[in-house]
């Protein structure tokens, strides 16, 4: 019998009954039968040629699936996916300041410090903010849309840097678009103002209800936050309403369902919950089977997604929505993020990383603010392509859906972060599944509606 390359890569899995087999090579799902599936799991473990013996099949039998495989394209050696096109849209992750106004008890930036020294400096200059805005197009002259989004500790404790870079990008005529992660703690007219000045996305960082809320996000004198935060959304949502995207950490006594149907109550357009990012053994972490629930609930997101999307919904949690229209596309990440090539970060003393969450890890300083831009865009490409994906990772179906980890939540996390991602690789591939027949509906992940009947918040 004919040896089928690439075989032992493919990922088959089940979804609600239904079975699939995903190409990591040619980045390509289709729907396969129980028999189908079996041959292609069994590969794995045995040569082609003697799977269906293995299997205790009959010759015609073997050859129906292999004829039935065949026209699916999953036995041909076939080109590799294309990579990803490079995006004319470039963020920059900003630390306006290294400080916090809170004592949140999961965090894992040490308050925005990141294990820098303490007499580091814990706040972006003006000066700087203004540099940022100007050098930016001159580094990146390709780039169409730079998004500016702060970051900390917590950004708003700053806000005559803010105020600095909204004010200069008023010169570039619609080039650059802000957003902030903020704890919405800082709830006065002059922060509010500036917000709606510079038209800023808005992720807000609530947990649930008050009792779940305050047992971990308290400030630093161990005062509780969830009443500030409610009222801090409000003022987000008078006229001119800003958008919000609700974001809630999941840890051990907090479950994805509650957290997700606590920020679904919120007048907020996305949510986004996600599991506490810490180090295996911290108390807050989820044991095994708290993530084998948390993968179920995951599970249920999906489901929500594809329900939507078949009534004409465009999903609030979007966590999906960029690898199924990668899918879609039928190209390859060939990085997680685009970590130094699509986007940068900003510490607060000027310096240029490919992202701030992975400041303090040794060698990520590309450069800094006052230097000639070309300097840290050059050393950013450099280290991309020294920092792509790992070893381990080229044996991995997930891969060209993952494109090799974040590398400041690896750092972090480590195996356990690869497990959750790849069950949000297979999770895409189940929505994108799911549409088999009919792929336009997945175009109301790219924003474009497809008229069914009212979605429902």
């Amino acid at each position: 019998m004919h040896e089928f390359t690439g075989v032992k890569n493919i990922h088959v899995f089940e979804h609600h009954g239904s079975l699939y087999a995903f190409n990591p090579i040619t980045v390509h799902l289709v729907p396969v039968n129980a028999d189908e599936a079996s041959f292609l799991k069994a590969c794995r473990k045995i040569s082609a040629s003697g799977v269906g013996s293995s299997l205790g099949w009959e010759p015609s039998r073997t050859a129906k699936v292999i004829e039935g495989l065949s026209g699916k394209g999953l036995l041909s050696s076939s080109q590799p996916a294309e990579e990803n096109p490079s995006t004319d849209r470039v963020e920059v992750l900003v630390n306006a300041s290294q400080t916090c106004n809170l004592a949140c008890t999961y965090c894992f930036v040490d308050k925005g410090r990141f294990g820098y020294d303490e007499d580091r400096v814990l706040k972006l200059s003006p000066r700087h903010a203004r540099r940022l805005i100007d050098v930016l197009p001159e580094g990146l002259p390709w780039v169409r849309e730079f998004c500016i989004h702060f970051y900390g500790g917590e950004p708003l404790l700053n806000l005559e840097a803010i105020r600095a870079a909204v004010e200069a990008a008023c010169e570039y005529d619609g080039l650059f678009t802000f957003a902030i992660t903020t704890n919405g703690t800082i709830v006065t007219k002059e922060a509010l103002s500036l917000l709606r000045m510079g038209k800023f996305s808005v992720v807000l960082s609530i947990d649930g209800p008050a009792w779940v809320h305050d047992s971990m996000r308290r400030t630093v004198h161990d005062e509780p936050t969830h009443a500030a935060v409610l009222e801090f959304l409000r003022h987000l949502r008078q006229e001119p309403r800003l958008p919000v995207r609700g974001s809630a950490v999941v840890r051990k006594g907090w479950t994805l369902r509650e957290a997700e149907a606590y920020l679904r109550s919120l007048d907020v357009d996305l949510i986004k919950a996600q599991a506490v990012r810490l180090p295996a053994d911290h108390s807050l972490m989820l044991n095994k089977r708290e993530r084998q629930e948390y993968t179920e609930h995951l599970g249920e997101v999906a489901d929500d997604v594809i329900t939507g999307l078949y009534n004409g919904c465009p999903p609030r949690d979007d966590r999906f929505n960029q690898r199924v229209l990668q899918l879609l596309k039928g190209t390859r990440r060939t990085s997680f993020c685009g970590a130094a090539k699509w986007s940068f970060g900003v510490a607060a003393d000027g310096s240029v990383l490919p992202c701030v969450l992975v400041a303090g890890i040794p060698g990520t300083v590309l450069g800094h603010l006052d230097e000639p831009p070309q300097t840290w865009v050059d050393r950013g490409k450099a280290w991309a392509d020294a920092n792509g994906p790992r070893e381990e990772c080229e044996a991995c179906w997930a891969l060209p859906l993952c494109g090799g980890g974040c590398p400041a939540m690896l750092n972090v996390c480590g195996e356990d972060e690869c497990e959750l991602t790849r069950a949000n690789c297979e999770l895409a591939l189940a929505i994108y599944g799911a549409f088999c027949d009919n792929l336009v509906d997945l175009l109301g992940l790219a924003g474009i509606p497809r008229e069914r009947h009212e979605c429902s918040r």
